[in-house]
């Protein structure tokens, strides 16, 4: 499987890889191990990759010695979690949507957040209105088609009050030839 990401990270420059550094894997083999394997397996698109934990002393080893981006996975939306990310500062927040206040913007600081779980548009964009940058689902296909056709309303709807041609509907529902809904978590 790394063997692949390495390969899709060599051939499409463009792409950023998020890889989850594993409390088990931590655990059983120590963060400074797991964090250096980790990168010297990446060799040189470590540089393109995100390394992103639950586990707050990995994501500071990782930042000491690494030429990666850090992303942390809160356990919790709360003053004490906010002085940690303060003091840490990673380039990522990622938080499940229901550690989240029910309104109010996201905390603000140099990272982007990542919302994960998130299961409809109408959540998603709720979310990017409060600061959220990406989102995390499992309804992939189900959220790409929701969001394209968002998208072409909107295009529409811009073209509209613009008196303008509408745009054709040319959303590809595939990405070099793999269907959307085939990429998996």
């Amino acid at each position: 499987m790394l063997s692949d990401v390495l390969l899709l990270l060599r051939e499409r420059p463009e792409l950023t890889a998020f890889i989850v550094l594993g409390q088990a894997h931590l655990t059983r083999f120590g963060h400074d191990q797991v964090v250096a394997g980790v990168c010297g397996a990446l060799g040189p698109v470590c540089s393109r990759c995100v390394l992103v934990s639950p586990d707050l002393s990995a994501i500071f080893r990782a930042r000491r010695i690494a030429r990666c981006a850090t992303g942390w996975i809160l356990p919790a939306y709360d003053p004490h979690t906010r002085l940690k990310c303060e003091a840490l500062q990673p380039q990522y927040l990622f938080c499940h949507h229901s550690l989240l206040p029910a309104a109010g913007a996201l905390w603000r600081g140099p990272w982007r957040w990542v919302i994960h779980d998130v299961t409809s548009l109408e959540l998603a964009l709720q979310l990017a209105e409060r600061g959220a940058g990406f989102i995390a689902t499992r309804h992939v296909a189900e959220m790409s088609d929701a969001m394209r056709a968002y998208a072409v309303a909107k295009d529409r709807d811009r073209a509209a009050d613009a008196g303008e041609e509408p745009p054709p509907d040319l959303c590809p529902a595939s990405l070099d030839g793999r269907d959307l809904g085939d990429v998996e978590e």
